[in-house]
């Protein structure tokens, strides 16, 4: 007898998600400079306004009818947040961001 499915995988499932979006956005720390910063140091930068922008949006999920409209709303404010975030450290956008 052949076991197809695993109870487990769907607790799996939403952290390999977060690991996927995690990776992504760290990829795109290097679009914003400051002069004289290194990279590692932008990086520690993003990280700590993607940390700042979570704590602000503070988006649950939820089963509404509106919530494809609620993460977009949601997702607005995280960029609004994140790139007031950046600006407020000092880096600045390079093209391509």
């Amino acid at each position: 007898m052949s076991r197809r499915f695993s109870p487990r995988l769907p607790l799996v499932l939403p952290f390999v998600a977060c690991i996927g979006l995690s990776v992504a956005a760290c990829a795109a720390a290097p679009h914003w400079k400051q002069a004289g910063v290194s990279e590692a140091d932008t990086a520690r930068a993003w990280a700590d306004c993607q940390d700042f922008a979570d704590r602000r949006v503070g988006y649950q999920p939820s089963d509404s009818a509106l919530d494809a409209h609620d993460r977009r709303a949601a997702a607005k404010r995280y960029d609004q947040a994140l790139d007031a975030c950046m600006r407020g450290k000092g880096f600045f956008p390079t093209k391509g961001s």
